[in-house]
């Protein structure tokens, strides 16, 4: 492997690192922050970079994956080796993060966004990007805690949750959800949040993560079929009905320790 795999993988992490960047800045024009004069010149040109380079960047990141599955024999055996793809990971992660809040600003200031994006679906199209790769990533990182552990393949705190919630929401595994609730690491997509906005209230609350949270893991739909934010205070979930399904399917998985 040798210098080639650290180069693939360190050219491949700074084209994550060029996309947040542009990512940041578009971001703030969309949240409508105030903007130094330098920023404001820069916003065009960095949507012009995130539309030229997301192809660029979904490539890239196809190389990383495949260049870790061919190399998985060797990464294996080698504790270095195994370091360098964390590391990878978690950029892959903090990438990730950035473009589900960057997704979640425009859905809230649509007005806005078009307003700085034109017809480009900046966001949408690096969520796409994000996604295709998250499972495999994931999977990895998985398999590099068996090694470190010592121990056979975990089993989820929430297995089952998927499951049971099916008639709530759709789009996410066990998996994505523990990590989500419960270590604050984010996936690639969102879920898609099927029943009344305020019964996803109940379910942030019940788990302890915040609206903002919930918004970065389901999208939601209003009462006209738009896409809407969860908010806990203007979406609240009345607690005391007798045989309220959500309650007793929740109440079989209690916040856990990380």
């Amino acid at each position: 492997m040798g210098d080639s795999y650290r180069n693939t993988l360190l050219e491949v992490a700074e084209s994550m690192d060029s996309a947040l960047r542009h990512i940041a800045l578009v971001s703030k024009a969309v949240r409508g922050d105030n903007l130094d004069p330098l920023e404001k010149s820069g916003i065009k040109g960095s949507v012009s970079v995130l539309e030229s380079d997301c192809a660029i960047l979904n490539g890239n990141l196809l190389r990383a994956v495949n260049f870790i599955n061919d190399e998985w024999p060797l990464i294996e055996g080698n504790a270095g080796r195994q370091r360098e793809v964390r590391d990878f990971i978690g950029k892959f992660d903090a990438f990730c993060n950035a473009v589900m809040e960057f997704d979640s600003q425009c859905t809230v200031n649509e007005s806005t966004a078009f307003d700085v994006l034109w017809d480009f679906e900046a966001s949408r199209d690096y969520v796409i990007v994000a996604s295709k790769y998250c499972e495999g990533l994931r999977k990895v990182a998985e398999d590099l805690d068996t090694i470190s552990s010592g121990r056979g393949k975990r089993t989820t705190p929430l297995q089952g949750l998927a499951e049971e919630m099916s008639g709530y929401f759709n789009g996410l595994t066990d998996a994505d959800l523990e990590d989500a609730l419960l270590h604050n690491k984010f996936v690639g997509h969102k879920g898609d949040w099927t029943e009344r906005v305020n019964k996803a209230t109940y379910f942030g609350k019940h788990f302890g993560v915040s609206a903002e949270v919930m918004n970065r893991i389901f999208r939601f739909q209003g009462k006209d079929g738009r896409p809407t934010l969860v908010h806990f205070t203007r979406n609240p979930y009345p607690i005391g009905r007798k045989n309220d399904r959500l309650v007793e399917i929740l109440a079989k998985y209690p916040l856990k320790e990380k």
